[in-house]
């Protein structure tokens, strides 16, 4: 990384690489691991990390959550910690390796593809009676069918996995394939952090096309957003701890 630093500050074209497309997909991937291996601590690093994305995409409403969230996990109680460090912020349908997801995907794979199946709700009625019904019991209809599947040795309980689908033959072949495509077309472009290459205004590395003055601009404030994220973040956490107080308050009444 303290290579590709010293590059991106070498050139415009670089530095917009970097800042905006190499750091940001390599902490989403970090992202996605601490949810799949249910890694507390860097999910939190993550977190953090993400917020000023966020402020300089132009994102308010994530922005003002993602501020919220990280004054709440950075103050949880002990016990509720003690969890969390095991690994118990994420969801997995069976026991085993790289498996975890996000609540919400669990809540989509479970809840709501249940609602599309052939024992669902969606398109057979609209009527509010109808659909209450069917929601408010679709937990235990879940439970006892999770029960007769325990019974008859089909419950996830008792399965582990100890691989993922991505370490396949034909998954790791077609991503070879995939890498191979990228390479050649990369090949033909301008090299993105090869900064003796690069006009002093921003570049196309596509096809040569130089930047216009408003396009070099817009890219240069959010550049700088995110070089100076701790600001960022300084003149909107008063706000946030504020509205995590409030929050506190509202749940407590």
């Amino acid at each position: 990384m303290a290579s590709l630093e010293e590059r991106g500050q070498k050139s415009r074209t670089g530095r917009l690489w970097l800042e905006c497309l190499i750091k940001p997909v390599l902490l989403m991937m970090a992202y996605v691991r601490a949810e799949r291996e249910g890694d507390w601590l860097l999910h939190a690093h993550c977190v953090k990390a993400m917020i000023p994305y966020f402020f300089a995409a132009g994102h308010q409403n994530y922005a003002r959550s993602s501020l919220v969230y990280q004054r709440a996990i950075e103050n949880l109680p002990r016990s509720i910690l003690a969890y969390f460090l095991k690994g118990e912020h994420v969801m997995r349908h069976m026991k085993g390796l790289w498996n975890g997801i996000w609540s919400d995907m669990f809540i989509e794979s479970t809840f709501m593809r249940y609602g599309y199946g052939r024992a669902g709700i969606v398109g057979i009625t609209l009527k509010p009676e109808t659909l209450k019904t069917w929601a408010l019991s679709r937990h235990i209809c879940s439970q006892l069918m999770e029960d007769l599947a325990e019974l008859r040795g089909e419950s996830d309980e008792y399965r582990f996995q100890d691989s993922h689908k991505e370490e396949a033959a034909s998954r790791i072949s077609s991503d070879k394939k995939d890498r191979e495509a990228l390479k050649r077309k990369l090949e033909m472009c301008i090299h993105p952090l090869k900064p003796e290459l690069h006009p002093e205004q921003l570049v196309n590395v596509a096809n040569g096309t130089i930047g216009i003055s408003k396009i070099r601009q817009s890219a240069l404030a959010k550049v700088n957003c995110l070089s100076s994220k701790n600001s960022c973040l300084l003149d909107s956490g008063n706000q946030s701890k504020r509205k995590l107080k409030l929050w506190q308050q509202q749940r407590k009444e």
